[in-house]
């Protein structure tokens, strides 16, 4: 999170950062790894560094700004925008 924060999205920090909190994570050999913040899909550029090709990413952002905009919409009776 701190490094999204403060817009670093790659290097080598942010990678030896993710693999040191991912280590218990990939020692049980995911199939998948769910980036469970708003802030994870920003670095997952470097998180797909550091898990490999194999561990499926699974990002909901799109899901939960969509679920927004519908909730948001229904506040104002709008059931539909283009």
């Amino acid at each position: 999170v701190e490094f999204v924060e403060r817009g670093e999205l790659t290097g080598p920090a942010l990678e030896r950062c993710l693999a040191a909190r991912l280590a218990p994570v990939l020692a049980a050999g995911p199939d998948a790894l769910v980036l469970g913040c708003t802030h994870f899909p920003f670095a997952a550029g470097a998180i797909r560094r550091v898990v490999g090709p194999d561990v499926e990413l699974l990002d909901g952002s799109a899901g939960t700004a969509r679920e927004t905009k519908r909730r948001l919409l229904a506040l104002e009776g709008i059931t539909h925008l283009k």
